[in-house]
């Protein structure tokens, strides 16, 4: 089987994808959020999110994680995100946290 080289065979600015913040503890799904719809394939903010649009997808899955016991800060200086425990039990160090984005897209492609 032939595999497609998508950036000659590939319309690029067909991409429509949907972006998603998917946050888990030792595997069991948290949070999963959609938080943009994209179409095509170079803007900023058309194409893809734009810096403000993952700040504030960060900041809403906030509510969400305090359910849980845990929040999120966001240092614009250093542009980290920090997830803290808020309920005073302790998370055990072998605990596994992770905090993913997830793309689902589709794109039209000759033959």
């Amino acid at each position: 089987m032939d595999s497609v080289n998508w950036t000659n065979d590939c319309v690029l600015n067909s991409i429509e994808s949907t972006w998603y913040l998917d946050v888990s503890l030792n595997g069991d799904t948290l949070v999963s959020q959609e938080f943009f719809t994209g179409f095509g394939y170079t803007l900023s903010g058309t194409s893809y999110p734009t810096t403000i649009e993952w700040l504030n997808a960060v900041n809403n899955i906030n509510s969400e994680l305090q359910i849980f016991g845990l929040s999120v800060i966001i240092n614009d200086v250093d542009e980290t995100i920090t997830v803290y425990n808020n309920n005073c039990i302790p998370l055990s160090t072998q605990n596994q946290f992770e905090f993913n984005v997830g793309i689902n897209f589709d794109i039209t492609c000759n033959n």
